[in-house]
């Protein structure tokens, strides 16, 4: 019902879905919440609603307070990267892969919020501004560049290119 859909008989789809779900530690309230995400996410089939419970499962993500934490958590990010995308002055929302690349600059390779910001400043102009802020980024990674100061005194070439 959550995610829009209805069957006449649902006898398949809790035998292929709801007990797993269940069985796996998942109560009522929690698939619910989850399904009414899915719903204002435009995932509206049970494959769908199982691929995310998937994610969240091996994320160790089973109760209700554990995924509300873990949207808090994502929608912090989720502003954190809306403000490098704004930086850019680029007119859009974040998408899947503006947080993958932010992942790698964060966690890979150690960058605080600070650096990746005063890098997007430096694309203004280009075509392809969040590739080129990676590419900024892997430079300053490569040469071992990890504080803002360290950024700005040691000045390292960046490219341009076009994508």
């Amino acid at each position: 019902k959550e995610l829009g859909i209805f069957y006449e008989d649902l006898s398949k789809e809790v035998d292929t879905y709801i007990i797993v779900w269940l069985n796996m530690g998942y109560d009522f309230p929690v698939l619910k919440t989850i399904a009414n995400n899915c719903f204002l996410s435009t995932i509206k089939t049970l494959e769908g609603m199982n691929n995310i419970i998937q994610k969240l499962y091996k994320l160790g993500i089973v109760s209700l307070d554990a995924y509300n934490r873990y949207l808090s958590e994502n929608l912090a990010q989720d502003k954190l990267i809306k403000e490098v995308i704004d930086a850019m002055h680029l007119a859009r929302n974040v998408n899947n892969a503006d947080r993958s690349f932010y992942r790698v600059w964060t966690v890979d390779w150690g960058f605080s919020h600070e650096i990746i910001m005063y890098g997007a400043t430096l694309t203004t102009g280009t075509s392809n501004a969040m590739s080129y802020l990676n590419k900024i980024l892997a430079n300053w990674n490569s040469a071992g560049l990890k504080s803002l100061d360290k950024v700005k005194a040691e000045k390292v070439e960046t490219i341009k290119y076009d994508t």
